[in-house]
């Protein structure tokens, strides 16, 4: 695990580095944020946070919290994964989830452990998801 990193900028204080953070803010899109008549505000891709959600699941520690954080990471990925289909944006999800893939070993072990934490029916959905858009995770490499 990480240990937080000091942020003098900051005056001192600390912070936990957020893994995977370069793919995670490429390319943010513009949002509004729902207060009073609305805050423009720039958020990542939702199809790069889908994808960032399922990496970082795979690395939540196996406790009682980091278990609890783990369901609800790969619970919002889910949802995302469903949302962006219903969508029309399974072009963009595909996108996200091939660059991933291609990080190397790493981001690919993380991605499958990710799906392999999922319930039973979230699972299959999710691998039948990315087999349609050209990803095979648990196929053999040859």
């Amino acid at each position: 695990m990480d240990k937080p990193a000091d942020m003098p900028a900051l005056g001192g204080v600390s912070a936990e580095p957020l893994r995977f953070l370069d793919f995670l803010i490429y390319e943010p899109i513009r949002a509004v944020m729902l207060h009073k008549s609305g805050l423009s505000v720039m958020v990542p891709a939702p199809e790069r946070y889908a994808i960032h959600k399922l990496i970082v699941a795979s690395r939540c520690v196996v406790d009682t919290l980091g278990s609890a954080k783990r369901d609800e990471d790969l619970r919002q990925a889910v949802l995302l994964f469903e949302a962006l289909d219903v969508a029309n944006r399974l072009n963009e999800l595909s996108d996200a989830l091939h660059e991933a893939w291609e990080r190397g070993e790493a981001w690919r072990s993380a991605i499958k452990t990710g799906i392999g934490y999922m319930s039973r029916a979230d699972r299959a959905k999710t691998e039948a998801l990315f087999k349609e858009l050209g990803v095979d995770p648990f196929k053999e490499d040859r």
